[in-house]
């Protein structure tokens, strides 16, 4: 588990600098909208994440409670992009960038629980 969250964290990482060049976006079949803004702030929120994930998975026992929460914002955030691909038109791109979102974060957030021993509650209140 503990490599699944380090190289899961470093994928968004590199898909958040990724956002940050619209160009490139274009490569991987994902519309850009007509504000910058939105793309640039989904690439902050992607390294953010990452980042999280990155230094959750060095202890997991100790930062489970971040790396749960980080499951949940990915599954969000996975219904979300699926949604906004199909009703905006934003491209087969960013759906299937939701649908790995989501599927990572319900990983998370089934498998933590179990590998760490700690119920749901006990996680998501960071709770020992």
């Amino acid at each position: 588990m503990k490599g699944f969250v380090f190289w899961v964290g470093w994928i968004y990482i590199a898909g958040g600098i990724l956002l940050f060049f619209p160009r490139l976006l274009n490569a991987f079949y994902v519309r850009t909208p007509a504000s910058v803004f939105w793309t640039e702030a989904l690439g902050l929120l992607s390294m953010f994440l990452g980042i999280a994930l990155v230094l959750g998975a060095r202890d997991l026992s100790a930062r489970g409670a971040i790396v749960y929460w980080a499951g949940w914002t990915l599954a969000v955030l996975g219904v979300t992009e699926f949604t906004f691909s199909f009703t905006q038109a934003l491209g087969l791109g960013l759906a299937a960038s939701g649908a790995f979102d989501l599927a990572v974060g319900l990983v998370l957030v089934a498998a933590l629980p179990r590998h760490l021993g700690r119920g749901h509650a006990d996680l998501a209140q960071d709770r020992s």
